[in-house]
Parts: C-alpha cells; sequence; structure tokens
C-alpha cells in the first residue's frame, strides 16, 4: 500500500495531539512530587561516530518538555532535563548512566542511541531499579535486560520482516548480497533476522560479509559484493557507513538497488551522499514519515519547525515520544518514585505518539508499523507502509 496525500484539520489527530499533553499536566491529589521539579537523565551521543542521531533526539526531547512545561508541568512540577553525552562509547554510557542515578537522583533516564550503548546503560539502570526509556534500539536483547528496560520503538525481528516483505513483494528482486559491521549488535542481529525471513520468502542470499571500522576494509567488502551480482545490497548499518557504500557503488556505476535499516535515516545521509543517489535506488526502514499527518500529528511537525527552524526526522520524534510517554507514566504512578513509574510505564497503552499508538508489551516491547522511506538527492519520501498488524 502507498498512501497519497493527506492532510489533517483540526479534528482527529491535531486534537488527540492537544489533549495528550493537556492530560499530562493535570495534578493527581494522591501523588504529590517532593521536589521544585522532577529531575530526568537524558543520555545521547552528542559527540562521536551517530553524534547526529543524538543532537536530532534532544531537539524532539526539548520540544516535549517545553511544551509539558509550558502546560504547568506534570503534576503541577516541572520536568528538569539533566543531559550527558555518551561520546557512542560503551564504557561512558555506563559511567554516565551510574553518576545520574546514584549522584543526580534522576527518576528515570531517557536513552541512549544505538543497541551496543542502550545495552551498557540497561545493565546499569536494571542493577540500580531505575527507569530506562529507549527512543532507538532495535534489538530484542536489550529488554530482556530487566523489567526496569522498555522501549519505544520497533524490534529488529519486526524491521527485518518488513525490509524482507518489500524487498520481495514490492521491489520483486530475488538475488541478494549482504553487509554487515562486526561487534555491532544492531547490525549482526538485523542481518540475521533479515536474512531468517527472507530465505523464508525463498530469495537467494548470494553473498554475505561483515567489516570491521577500525581496520577500514568497509570499501573492500562492497566490491567483494558486487562481484557477487546481486539485484540488491543490504546494509544494516549506521549512516556514516551507510553513505560510504552509496558512494562506492556510484563510483562502480551500479544500478544495484540498496536497503537499509532504520539506521539509514539522518540529514547527514544526504550530505555526505545525496549526490550519488539515483531515484528509485536507496531505500530503508523507518518510525515515521512526513508524509502521513495523520500518524505522526502535524501539530508537532509544525512546533518543531517553528522551535528550530528545520524538518523532524524519526529520531527527533521518538525523542519527543520518550518524554510523552514518560510524562504520561510520571501522571499515572501511584507512588512518585522510580517503582512507581516504572510499574506505571510498563502498563502504558495506547499512547497517543507521533510515531503511532504506543502500547509497551509483557516484554517492554511495542508492535508498530513500519514505514518504509525512500532516499532522493535532497529528500526522504514514503515509499509504503508495511502493517505489524
Amino acid at each position: 500500500m502507498t498512501p497519497g496525500n493527506h492532510t489533517a484539520g483540526l479534528d482527529g489527530e491535531n486534537m488527540r495531539y492537544i489533549l495528550v499533553f493537556l492530560g499530562l499536566v493535570l495534578i493527581a491529589a494522591s501523588v504529590q512530587a517532593d521536589d521544585d521539579v522532577i529531575d530526568i537523565g537524558v543520555i545521547l551521543p552528542l559527540s562521536g561516530h551517530t553524534s547526529n542521531y543524538g543532537t536530532e533526539a534532544l531537539k524532539g526531547i526539548n520540544l516535549a518538555v517545553e511544551i509539558i512545561n509550558d502546560g504547568g508541568g506534570v503534576r503541577g512540577t516541572k520536568l528538569k532535563l539533566i543531559v550527558a553525552d555518551n561520546t557512542d562509547d560503551p564504557a561512558t554510557t555506563s559511567q554516565v548512566v551510574s553518576r545520574m542515578i546514584h549522584d543526580q537522583n534522576v527518576i528515570a533516564v531517557i536513552g541512549p542511541i544505538t543497541s551496543t550503548n542502550s545495552a551498557a546503560a540497561a545493565a546499569v539502570a536494571q542493577q540500580a531499579e531505575t527507569p530506562l526509556i529507549l527512543p532507538v534500539a532495535t534489538s530484542p536483547h536489550v529488554t530482556e535486560i530487566g523489567e526496569y528496560i522498555c522501549r519505544i520503538c520497533f524490534t529488529d525481528p519486526l524491521q527485518s520482516k518488513a525490509l524482507a516483505e518489500f524487498s520481495h513483494k514490492f521491489l520483486k528482486l530475488h538475488k541478494v548480497a549482504v553487509i554487515l559491521e562486526k561487534g555491532s549488535a544492531y547490525s549482526e542481529k538485523l542481518a540475521e533476522f533479515f536474512v531468517m525471513r527472507l530465505r523464508d520468502t525463498g530469495c537467494e542470499v548470494e553473498f554475505m560479509e561483515s567489516f570491521e571500522i577500525d581496520q577500514g576494509n568497509l570499501l573492500t567488502v562492497v566490491d567483494q559484493a558486487l562481484a557477487a551480482a546481486p539485484d540488491l545490497i543490504f546494509a544494516p548499518v549506521y549512516y556514516p557507513e551507510a553513505a560510504a557504500i552509496i558512494n562506492r557503488i556510484a563510483e562502480a556505476g551500479s544500478s544495484v538497488a540498496l536497503l537499509g535499516g532504520d539506521g539509514w535515516e539522518s540529514p547527514e545521509l544526504l550530505r555526505l551522499s545525496g549526490r550519488n543517489i539515483k531515484s528509485g535506488q536507496v531505500f530503508f526502514s523507518s518510525h515515521f514519515s512526513l508524509q502521513y499527518p495523520e500518524r505522526t500529528g502535524s501539530s508537532f511537525v509544525e512546533d518543531f519547525r517553528k522551535r528550530f527552524g528545520d524538518t523532524p526526522n524519526a529520531v527527533s520524534a521518538l525523542g519527543f515520544d520518550a518524554v510523552g510517554v514518560l510524562s504520561d507514566a510520571l501522571s499515572r504512578a501511584t507512588v512518585m518514585n522510580r517503582k512507581g513509574v516504572q510499574q506505571a510505564l510498563i502498563s502504558t497503552s495506547s499512547f497517543a505518539g507521533v510515531t503511532g499508538a504506543i502500547s509497551i508489551n509483557e516484554k517492554r516491547n511495542v508492535v508498530k508499523d513500519v514505514y518504509i522511506l525512500k532516499a532522493l538527492e535532497d529528500e526522504f519520501v514514503l515509499e509504503t507502509i508495511i502493517s505489524a498488524f
């Protein structure tokens, strides 16, 4: 299914968007906050390999907090963000999360980005019995670490199913090469699940090889993949490596189709390789689309543009939703402490997020539709939506 152009009026999604955030600021008489503010930890890669994810997520997080605080806060108490940079490093992530929990006494933590760093944060948060809300960590392993860890994005098994369906039913391509990053939990698991799903469709995996960033052998692996003469190259990597792959394919003069996971979505991908993207050649999965306002909530898009002067992407939207889900849990908690918030979080049901309805299941995951975006030289556009239901 490829949606056409839609518009949203003042009713429907926009009204629901307003009501959700008004609902977050209601005061519950049975619970009172102890302090003048509610401290929330935010850990993101604001420098390092995937820093663009961190800066984009922080925009969405800041916007949500501004909206809630302008409306009076949660239970009459303002939210305060304690933001730290994990430099896209697992060891730094563990140290920062520990400091937030033990020294700064945050009630919950939002972040980080990427599955490897999220696993490091989750181990610390679970041991300290502190809620950790993951906006963008798709590896199923992360929430298995414990009951204090939950996510608001789809998982790799669901994402891989959608990508395999798209390559088989929509692109109708059958000879596939797979390139993955060795040592990356995100890359290895998404490749594993994708190949499993793809083989169920009867497609052939002609080539599968990993590269190591510190060895600088990515381009060699791309050349080897091209030598296998595939119809499609699937690369579950992050945007810096995706850009390098696109540029190498262009240098080789190849028209092979390229498919990626949600790690491809970043404005940096277009800056680094947009000139080499051919129409109808590059596709990837996403949590969000500007071309479907009934689901994304045009008020969010307008507020974001007004506040930051640019357009939100999936990471921005998930950051925004992470604050919304946490604030909703804070408003429902029967006891205003970490355990009370954790109990409210895991009972989240049908929260009206800008990335879709969010219900946290018994494994502390969500089930959501997957957007497939097409990359053009200067923008990402919605190609189709693969239903999760």
